[in-house]
């Protein structure tokens, strides 16, 4: 007779994010797409100080991935400014989307321009536009 546990909540949460992120390196394309679009779950799994330390980091690795998964990417990146903290924050996004907007492909590069100008909307009244954003 087989045992069935049960598991937590969090349990099952940290089973998908640990699902999704080796998702983001599977060989199978389709698959790596879908957990691309779930980067936000990801996120908001991992809690904002190791979604700032591990997760963007760790997104950056993805700069010279497929085109259909860079388009994903930059969407999502955006997706993040409210999952990584505070605004004094939000400049970690911007080294992935500034590799992004220099890609060859000119969609993803729309796509990332499109993120990092709502981006600096979002600190037009923060001191660290400055810091970040206008050399």
């Amino acid at each position: 007779m087989k045992k069935i546990i049960k598991l937590t909540e969090q349990e099952q949460l940290d089973n998908q994010k640990s699902e999704l992120i080796d998702d983001l390196r599977h060989t199978n394309a389709q698959l790596r797409i879908n957990a691309f679009q779930q980067i936000d779950r990801i996120a908001r799994a991992l809690g904002s100080e190791r979604t700032r330390n591990e997760l963007v980091p760790y997104l950056n690795e993805f700069i010279d991935d497929d085109d259909e998964i860079l388009i994903v990417l930059a969407t999502k990146l955006g997706e993040l400014v409210d999952l990584i903290g505070t605004v004094d924050h939000v400049h970690l996004l911007l080294l992935p989307l500034e590799s992004l907007a220099v890609v060859e492909e000119s969609t993803i590069r729309k796509v990332a321009l499109k993120v990092i100008k709502d981006i600096i909307l979002k600190l037009k009244n923060h001191n660290g536009l400055y810091d970040h954003v206008i050399p």
